[in-house]
């Protein structure tokens, strides 16, 4: 239990000082670009910029993604009520696109958020997610069962983690088959196993 929540408190210290990192880089920029590049309303006003007597021309920079951008995939799966998130680099067909081509592009998923830096978005799918797991014993070593969308299970992992040595309580646990949700909480069972 105690490696859990050593686990826990290096991911909450590791979230605190990306965020740190993100908020001094944010307020960097800010002063870096400072308010005197900011845009005036009444700048826009000037006679080359008015088209005709209700309508101002001004040139806008449309936000497109960044090839260093990061892109966030929630996907959420119906019958078991799960939302599996991913986090990956944005793929190279989707550099420079703007909110509206991406939408066009991918009319399936829904944008959450859209900045040069940063795409979320999210899709809901049928069936299970594929993080469905299952513990139990096989030859006196915990193995560790996938399940797919019909509870048929197939052989994931086989770990060199003896029942031998568990508890009673946990032993029972693993005979009856111990249902475990996400990789994190696999990863988590085992390594309190081990």
């Amino acid at each position: 239990m105690k490696k859990v929540f050593y686990l826990f408190l290096l991911i909450f210290l590791f979230g605190i000082g990306v965020g740190y990192i993100y908020l001094n880089e944010t307020s960097t920029k800010e002063e870096e670009f400072g308010t005197e590049n900011s845009i005036n309303p009444q700048n826009l006003l000037t006679p080359e910029n008015i088209v005709d007597g209700n309508t101002v021309n001004v040139d806008s920079q449309e936000i497109k993604i960044s090839p260093q951008a990061v892109l966030i995939i929630n996907k959420y799966y119906k019958d078991c009520n799960h939302t599996i998130t991913n986090l990956v680099e944005i793929p190279p067909d989707m550099v420079n696109l703007t909110e509206d081509k991406l939408k066009a592009e991918y009319p399936d998923w829904e944008v959450i958020s859209f900045s040069s830096r940063e795409v979320s978005i999210y899709k809901e799918f049928d069936g299970i997610c594929n993080e469905h797991y299952v513990l139990r014993e096989n030859n006196g070593v915990i193995t560790v069962y996938s399940l797919d969308e019909d509870e048929n299970e197939t052989v994931y992992e086989i770990t060199d983690i003896s029942v031998e040595y568990l508890t009673d309580g946990d032993r029972d646990r693993i005979r009856n088959g111990l249902v475990i949700y996400g990789k994190n909480e696999l990863n988590a069972f085992l390594e309190d196993f081990e």
